[in-house]
């Protein structure tokens, strides 16, 4: 949600971005990755549930 569609990934603008983002957790069930901390007060608000990866940063960028 966060890049453009069929581009070379170009951020959406902001408020495009926040109201798609809206728009998804609104739904009955939906299912979000990624960790963009200015939104996700409103996905925990909604969430049934949370997994939360805990591992050295190194590991995940050795990956």
């Amino acid at each position: 949600m966060h890049h453009q569609p069929n581009t070379d990934w170009v951020a959406r603008p902001k408020a495009a971005f926040h109201s798609l983002q809206r728009d998804a957790i609104a739904q009955e069930t939906w299912i979000m990755d990624g960790n963009y901390s200015g939104l996700i007060a409103e996905r925990l608000a909604r969430a049934t549930g949370a997994i939360l990866v805990d591992e050295h940063y190194t590991l995940r960028f050795a990956r």
